[in-house]
């Protein structure tokens, strides 16, 4: 699994967890902030990567769809 995929997975589990575990655009909130913070923090404050702002469009992308098969799942009564 290359990096891009990686970020869209972590999105997608955080969405998916937190969206069930609260509601699912809380999942996608999660989503974003926890993209950030990893993007922001980790790698450019820590110096433990290298900042890109493609990984938090393509974690945030992933978030997106957590979010939206969760209200699917919602609209449905699943």
């Amino acid at each position: 699994m290359n990096d891009k995929q990686q970020h869209f997975m972590a999105g997608l589990i955080i969405a998916l967890l937190f969206g069930w575990l609260v509601y699912p655009m809380f999942g996608l909130m999660m989503a974003v902030l926890i993209g950030g913070l990893k993007e922001l923090f980790w790698d450019l404050f820590l110096d433990k990567g290298t900042p890109d702002m493609q990984d938090f469009i393509v974690t945030v992308e992933g978030g997106l769809v957590g979010s939206i098969v969760l209200l699917v799942l919602q609209a449905l009564g699943v």
